[in-house]
């Protein structure tokens, strides 16, 4: 009798996953994805403003043309070369330091005094046009400045701001230095960071109004008493770009709500 010989046994890997490799690659799975979804608001807001931001430089290049289109970069529209002339949405500002003696000019040659794209109602723009030199003649430079806001804007009245020429820092006084809580809510409203606002007065003469930038804003706590704060005594401050502050202590401001965007454009008078 023969002895038969040993069959060799191959070895294969095993096919398929163990349920620990199951369970860790889930894991993983589930991380990214709420890591993913996590960003979505975030993208969805940036989307939205990016639109709005779109939109908005649509509506002031329109705004612009149509400025210069119905003969309002003209000379013969001031009243004052030392104040400058507001069109649109700006006509409700305070008459501290500007004037609105284009309304009857504007009325006559675009028979409106509401200004927003056709197509687009929720947008509003206003213009302002201010001489460069102080005195409106023709052939002589200006700057017209297009403000384009989200809604029909609300302007504040003239907010009252404290500093000096050494400190980029205002401190908001409207209501009294008391009165913190009022402040904080004008600071918010009307002075948000990377927000416009207009510069009425700057204890110079003239007070010829200008476009600043707020580069930042925020309120300071009242002092805590037995564990309460005193809120009426809260501090509210605003750093602008550049420093319109060119000599005493206070500025005369007005804020916008829903100020989108400011475009500012050099013109020749007509």
């Amino acid at each position: 009798m023969h002895a038969l010989a040993p069959t060799a046994v191959s070895r294969h890997p095993r096919a398929g996953l163990s349920l620990l490799e199951v369970l860790v690659a889930c894991g993983i799975l589930a991380v990214g994805l709420a890591s993913v979804s996590a960003l979505l608001p975030a993208a969805s807001a940036r989307l939205g403003q990016a639109t709005q931001q779109d939109r908005g430089g649509v509506l002031a290049a329109n705004a612009r043309a149509e400025c210069v289109n119905c003969g309002l970069v003209a000379a013969d529209i001031f009243s004052s070369g030392t104040r400058a002339c507001v069109f649109g949405e700006l006509r409700g500002m305070p008459a501290t330091g500007v004037t609105g003696s284009a309304t009857n000019r504007l009325a006559q040659r675009t028979g409106t005094s509401t200004f927003q794209l056709a197509d687009d109602p929720a947008f509003r723009w206003g213009a302002m046009l201010i001489p460069a030199s102080g005195t409106a003649a023709a052939g002589l430079p200006a700057t017209l400045s297009i403000a384009v806001f989200r809604k029909a804007p609300t302007i504040s009245g003239t907010i009252t701001l404290t500093g000096s020429t050494s400190s980029p820092r205002f401190q908001l006084t409207t209501g009294g230095t008391t009165n913190g809580l009022a402040n904080e809510a004008s600071r918010r409203r009307f002075l948000p960071a990377c927000s416009h606002i207009v510069v009425t007065s700057t204890n110079t003469n003239p007070p010829r109004p200008r476009w600043v930038r707020v580069t930042s804003s925020w309120t300071m706590p009242g002092p805590i008493t037995s564990g309460t704060e005193n809120v009426n005594a809260r501090r509210s401050f605003v750093v602008l770009d550049p420093n319109p502050l060119a000599s005493g202590t206070t500025l005369n401001v007005i804020g916008f709500d829903g100020l989108l965007r400011v475009d500012h454009h050099p013109v020749t008078l007509d």
